[in-house]
């Protein structure tokens, strides 16, 4: 098998590798996992009730945490000083009623740039941020407000960052948190957990095959279940798991409800359940695949046709090579092939400006976080040379037009971003120079220009020189 890191871009979503992990890989220089004997792991206990300290300065801690995350942790002493503050906001857990700021302490945790800041970190920081956790999911577990929608994310977002450190740093001791909050379901359905899972476990090996054993049968839902299959997935392609955990009778019926999915799932974890199979010895595997090869979606058609061509059959190669010749499946099927060793067989169209750029807005309409499926009719209905405003330059600006079974809408490449609106998003019979306008106004936001601030299509079209 190949190695996957590329396919997880279009499997999970772009957008899943531009947060919280991305970011860490990017701006420390934390170590390999030391090979080590795997511990039992330890349960989760927690914390004794605090009295309230008298002498509580949350703010001016919150401004200090601000401040040390802002930098890189380059020697000693610095990580010395960030691991004291992690201390003390844990010492004055009482003080923050339930709602420490967690994310600003796991921050910390990601600023290391040697092995040593990054051992200063793990030995003198990380069991003060457990002790947070602990609290914090106790709060979570047992305060109904905790729940409430606009309670629950914040402390949700909190409880995901410490499991993304814990993941990253690897203590054995940890393994039964991450454990108990994929068990019970935690957040199910963020995609961070992709982060936790993918990126942070996939750095400790022997720990992850032990997370694996524990978790697999029954998979844990969501985003969860799938981030666990794309884990299993890298081990095995990287030599470092033996057998895909649900590479058996029991494993191989529940992939199944993953490959046929419910109405509300997420494509992303279809498609990564139907990728499962490349790793799969059982020859029941199969059926499977023919199950994916007859859904109504391409996309999953193609996930069935990539993993036949990992078996070496050459019709599935071909059958990536006329996907790649559609602009609505192209990006897709052209990584593949490539990633297959067969980027000989991508067509020569590809590198049309055209194609491109339809290909781009394709790939974008097919992605996890949009509809998952390619439209029924993608067209490209205006291309013209603007001076545009976003970027102070002259661009080649393209409108598609796109139809899924009961929506359509327009997209606009060319900027630096793509811009997409459905039909019923702008004013019917929207003209060309609206499309412009707004994508404009959008674009414009984004980058946190000020002339973004209030811009509707009138202000759009006015600053690209159109007659109302």
């Amino acid at each position: 098998m190949t190695d996957r890191s590329l396919r997880w871009i279009f499997i999970m979503g772009m957008s899943l590798l531009i947060g919280i992990g991305c970011q860490s890989e990017e701006r420390t220089a934390l170590p390999d996992a030391a090979a080590s004997k795997p511990q039992a792991p330890k349960a989760l206990v927690a914390a004794p009730a605090q009295k309230p300290n008298s002498n509580c300065d949350t703010k001016a801690l919150r401004g200090h945490l601000e401040q040390a995350a802002k930098r890189p942790l380059s020697d000693a002493s610095l990580a010395r000083q960030a691991a004291a503050l992690v201390q003390e906001t844990a010492r004055q857990r009482s003080c923050f009623e339930g709602k420490p700021p967690l994310e600003l302490c796991a921050d910390l945790f990601r600023r290391p740039t040697s092995d040593a800041t990054f051992q200063v970190m793990r030995s003198t920081a990380l069991p003060a941020l457990r002790s947070l956790y602990d609290d914090r999911l106790i709060y979570w577990r047992t305060n109904p407000e905790a729940k409430a929608p606009k309670a629950k994310a914040g402390t949700e977002d909190g409880l995901l960052a410490c499991l993304e450190i814990m993941a990253v740093y690897g203590d054995p001791d940890d393994l039964m948190r991450l454990q108990q909050a994929a068990r019970s379901g935690l957040a199910a359905k963020d995609p961070r957990w992709a982060n936790i899972l993918m990126r942070g476990m996939m750095r400790h090996p022997v720990e992850a095959g032990i997370l694996l054993d524990k978790l697999s049968n029954p998979l844990p839902p969501a985003f969860i279940g799938a981030s666990l299959l794309g884990l299993a997935n890298r081990l095995l392609s990287q030599g470092k798991l033996q057998r895909h955990p649900l590479d058996n009778a029991a494993g191989l019926a529940q992939l199944q409800s993953w490959v046929e999915g419910r109405p509300g799932d997420n494509p992303s974890w279809r498609i990564t359940a139907v990728s499962s199979l490349a790793g799969m010895r059982s020859p029941a595997s199969t059926k499977l695949i023919v199950l994916a090869e007859q859904d109504p979606n391409l996309r999953i058609q193609m996930e069935a046709a990539w993993v036949r061509a990992t078996r070496g059959q050459k019709k599935a190669i071909d059958k990536l090579a006329d996907w790649a010749a559609d602009p609505r499946l192209s990006k897709v099927a052209c990584a593949y092939l490539q990633e297959l060793g067969h980027a000989g067989r991508i067509p020569a169209i590809t590198r049309e400006d055209k194609f491109a750029a339809e290909a781009a807005f394709g790939a974008w309409l097919i992605g996890p976080n949009e509809f998952g499926a390619p439209p029924d009719k993608l067209e490209q209905i205006d291309m013209r040379n603007i001076a545009w405003p976003p970027t102070a330059d002259q661009r080649a600006l393209r409108v598609f037009h796109y139809t899924y079974p009961g929506v359509d809408g327009f997209g606009v490449t060319g900027g630096s971003f793509i811009f997409a609106m459905k039909s019923t998003e702008g004013p019917l019979q929207a003209k060309l120079e609206n499309i412009y306008a707004m994508a404009c106004c959008w674009e414009l936001q984004q980058m946190k220009d000020p002339r973004g601030e209030n811009c509707d299509m009138p202000r759009g079209m006015q600053l690209l020189g159109f007659n109302p």
